[in-house]
């Protein structure tokens, strides 16, 4: 069974455009898989709106009409939405809640003050203190809850090379272990896009989102329960 549950349409802004909800449908049977979720971007901010989808709205019923239910005879199409920063505002949490998914995906993309990790200064930042707090936003997204499965959390590697310096997780394991730990202690299965695990604790923390998906039941399944919303 080929499953991929994190991919994105021209709704999102960082996604080629235009892409429609149908285009990457008709792509995804071309290649042959057998599951898929359409999951653009939504990113909350704490000082208020939301950024990286062109039209939320739309978006979010557009996918919900597109859907395929298992069964159909063909492609298993399953409606989502990457949100990020759910932690960061009640607004989040009231979208979520108020429009229909069968999975959402849970990402940090910005920090605290609103800006995404692309755009850091780390040439002339202290970098072990970032990665730090990076991974004390992921223990708080985690905590909150109100998606299935948690998305890349070795963003901060993508993006923070600069000169000589080279990041790594090496020296911050002991985090990754805090943050895999909470993936099962919810119940979140892990964006297989994350490559940051040895092959060690990849075999032993690592939930699997194609298991997640061919699981029985997927209609009956409930989202992780949020936690009353407060400022992190």
């Amino acid at each position: 069974m080929q499953v991929d549950l994190h991919m994105h349409t021209g709704y999102s802004a960082d996604a080629q455009y235009p892409q429609s909800i149908d285009d990457k449908i008709h792509a995804c049977e071309q290649a042959g898989l057998d599951i898929i979720g359409i999951t653009d971007h939504l990113d909350f901010l704490r000082s208020g709106g939301t950024r990286d989808n062109r039209d939320p709205e739309a978006c979010a019923r557009e996918v919900w009409e597109k859907r395929r239910p298992a069964g159909n005879g063909g492609i298993e199409v399953l409606a989502g939405m990457e949100i990020g920063q759910l932690h960061a505002t009640p607004d989040a949490d009231d979208f979520v809640r108020t429009h229909p998914f069968d999975m959402v995906i849970g990402s940090l993309h910005a920090m605290p003050n609103d800006l995404d990790i692309y755009f850091h200064d780390f040439p002339n930042m202290d970098c072990d203190k970032f990665l730090h707090e990076y991974f004390d936003q992921l223990l708080l997204l985690e905590e909150h809850g109100g998606f299935d499965v948690l998305a890349h959390i070795d963003y901060p590697l993508r993006v923070m090379k600069h000169g000589d310096y080279i990041p790594s997780f090496d020296n911050y394991m002991d985090r990754v272990q805090q943050v895999l730990r909470s993936c099962i202690d919810h119940g979140y299965a892990l964006d297989r896009k994350s490559v940051v695990c040895s092959s060690d604790l990849r075999r032993i923390f690592c939930t699997n989102t194609s298991a997640w998906a061919a699981s029985a039941s997927r209609s009956a399944r409930i989202r992780t329960r949020w936690t009353p919303w407060h400022a992190a």
